[in-house]
């Protein structure tokens, strides 16, 4: 009977454990095929679109002029970037690691940098946090 009440308790645990890994593991924001607003200030203050694909981040002016294309990896709260193109002093390949703050129920974030080969860089990613850009339907 205590041998019963033992397996019982076990399965309920067990059960319990999964379902929390599973709600843990969604709850993860993700950049990933997601657009962002805010300001850079480069070195006046210009309104820029963060427009996050499958691995390749897309940064515009608010009149659709290009400020750079980045490859991007994201690993839970760490964003690891590599410039790829633009007219940014900084150099091609030139890598980057940012840690993503989420706030406003993932509506907002604001990166911190960890490290940049690009030390121009760290100060126009983390000065201002970004808002989500809701497609229109």
């Amino acid at each position: 009977m205590i041998l019963h009440y033992k397996i019982s308790y076990m399965k309920i645990l067990i059960i319990a454990f999964v379902q929390f890994i599973a709600i843990y593991s969604f709850a993860q924001n993700s950049i990933n095929n997601s657009k962002w607003k805010g300001v850079f200030l480069i070195p006046h203050a210009v309104d820029v679109t963060l427009d996050f694909k499958k691995y390749t981040l897309y940064i515009t002016t608010g009149t659709s002029e290009e400020v750079g294309i980045i490859f991007f990896t994201q690993q839970k709260d760490t964003l690891m970037i590599k410039k790829i193109a633009g007219p940014s002093p900084c150099t091609e390949q030139a890598q980057g690691r940012y840690r993503i703050e989420w706030f406003e129920n993932g509506n907002k974030f604001r990166l911190h940098g960890i490290s940049d080969e690009c030390e121009g860089r760290i100060g126009v990613f983390t000065v201002n946090p970004f808002e989500r850009v809701r497609d229109k339907q």
